[in-house]
């Protein structure tokens, strides 16, 4: 009797412990900025992190105009603001204006969107803590430099073009300043030309098939990911559509620094003996089994390159893939993280400084 009693008493705490465990990961993530709690919760979404901007926009003090229908409008300070258009899901700061993935979602009256959003448009660092079920916000101190946005944009008979670029001002060294900023619009410029050779092509193309397509398009756009301890890592997407059945678009990705203009390798942000690659495949195995695509994949993941593009966000090293690169086309450009805290260890010592944040 007592050794049955027992086996049923194990089996029970057994099952008990882990069905608790599920409840608890299914739970809404609790959010706190700066250190104090906030009332409202974060939600999880296909596996994506989203937060509420009501909820977090005031607790940063900020107020918000919804007078206006499918338009949000966040006062960051007197002179700026960020115009959401709900609609088009197209975020306006400034003068630079992009497009979200998606159109947020809308839960007990407040907009959930994703935790990018408020890394990139508020400049705030947003740390999912998964041992307590907690999203830690916090607002980060910027390098000292102004970036604006160059927009060029025309269209044809045959093409038409979309083009918005930075240019960095107030770097010390006006050389290394005019050196990225030179870089900044070749990359610009290359996206035109790619888009005027395929119209040319469309256009000749299209003699012979008169119901086809007969105008191509080309979007360029950017987005600061880390402008922090004088490091600056950003992104450029060119979209291209060139007839057929969709356009693509290609990644590329930058990180600087700012006293020297020297653009980083990831292994140089690691010691010489650090196995970092092994930390990063493990990671990039893992997100690809809880997104569900590692059945999608054209090939078993069996590591990724040494010269995968990367940049630096808030948290992570993100190493990303092209469309088509790994995955089918309607898998989009597939991002994987690897938190700086994984790899504490093995940072050089000038690059520590991404752990304090």
């Amino acid at each position: 009797m007592n050794r049955k009693f027992w086996i049923i008493l194990m089996l029970v705490l057994y099952f008990s412990f882990h069905t608790m465990q599920g409840f608890a990961a299914s739970e809404n993530p609790l959010l706190s900025m700066d250190g104090k709690p906030l009332d409202s919760k974060a939600i999880v979404k296909n596996g994506t992190l989203r937060l509420p901007l009501e909820a977090v926009t005031a607790a940063l003090g900020y107020s918000m105009d919804t007078s206006i229908q499918d338009q949000l409008i966040i006062k960051t300070t007197d002179d700026n603001a960020i115009t959401i258009d709900l609609t088009e899901a197209k975020v306006s700061i400034q003068s630079h204006d992009y497009y979200l993935n998606e159109i947020p979602a809308v839960t007990n009256g407040m907009h959930y969107f994703s935790a990018d959003f408020f890394s990139d448009s508020l400049n705030l660092r947003v740390y999912w803590d998964r041992s307590n079920n907690t999203v830690y916000l916090g607002k980060i101190k910027e390098n000292e430099i102004e970036i604006n946005t160059i927009k060029e944009s025309f269209e044809n008979d045959i093409l038409k073009v979309s083009i918005q670029y930075p240019a960095v001002k107030g770097l010390k060294d006006q050389k290394i300043q005019d050196k990225l900023n030179y870089e900044f619009k070749q990359l610009a410029d290359l996206a035109i030309q790619k888009g005027e050779k395929n119209a040319k092509e469309l256009a000749d193309y299209a003699k012979d098939f008169p119901d086809m397509p007969k105008k191509c398009e080309t979007y360029f756009n950017y987005q600061i990911k880390y402008n922090q301890n004088g490091l600056l890592s950003l992104i450029f997407l060119d979209y291209q559509f060139a007839g057929g059945a969709h356009g693509g678009t290609i990644q590329t990705a930058f990180t600087f620094d700012l006293q020297t203009g020297e653009q980083f390798k990831l292994q140089d942000f690691f010691t010489d003996d650090a196995d970092y690659l092994t930390i990063f495949n493990d990671q990039i195995q893992t997100l690809l089994s809880q997104r569900g695509l590692l059945s999608l994949l054209f090939e078993p993941f069996t590591g990724m390159n040494l010269s995968q593009p990367f940049y630096l966000s808030k948290n992570g090293f993100v190493v990303f893939y092209q469309q088509y690169e790994i995955l089918p086309y309607s898998e989009g450009i597939q991002e994987f993280q690897v938190d700086y805290n994984l790899l504490e260890d093995i940072l050089r010592d000038p690059y520590t400084v991404l752990l304090k944040e």
